[in-house]
């Protein structure tokens, strides 16, 4: 059986990230990631932060920055356990545990804003994308600062 976290409280998650008001900058980013109930791994210094959630320990999600600006592109956040893409039992999980994630989230945030992959959902949150993802060994889910991802894209 995989471990993941329950439709529920990936909606409380996403509730909880979207509800945060912040500047996207690492200045902030330790207040963000306890409000958000994320657990950073390692040093918030770093270019890219190892977090997880307290439900699911051992499974890794990270924070993007770009450091030499103090922006903060991606908060990412793993909802299932990771597994090999030839484990059968694990990916029929997998999916089915992306299509529960998707329900609860449209009833929530309403339709999708954007489809770029069957396997990559977005919602425009005004300035902040949150996106839901089917990875071949996982299903996440992200927030990510457009303005910061424009920053890093060009230069």
């Amino acid at each position: 059986m995989l471990r993941r976290l329950t439709k529920e409280q990936v909606v409380e998650l996403a509730l909880r990230l979207d509800g945060i008001d912040w500047n996207w900058t690492d200045v902030e980013l330790a207040a963000t990631l306890q409000a958000a109930q994320l657990t950073p791994l390692d040093s918030l210094d770093n270019a890219s932060v190892p977090i997880e959630h307290p439900d699911l320990p051992g499974v890794r999600g990270f924070v993007v920055k770009l450091e030499e600006r103090s922006i903060v592109l991606e908060i990412n956040i793993t909802l299932t356990e990771v597994s090999l893409r030839d484990n059968v039992q694990a990916q029929a999980e997998m999916d089915t545990s992306f299509q529960e994630y998707l329900a609860v989230l449209i009833s929530t945030f309403g339709d999708p804003d954007d489809y770029p992959k069957e396997t990559v959902i977005v919602w425009d949150r005004g300035g902040v994308l949150l996106k839901l993802r089917r990875l071949g060994i996982a299903v996440d889910l992200s927030m990510e600062s457009v303005e910061g991802v424009r920053i890093y894209n060009n230069g």
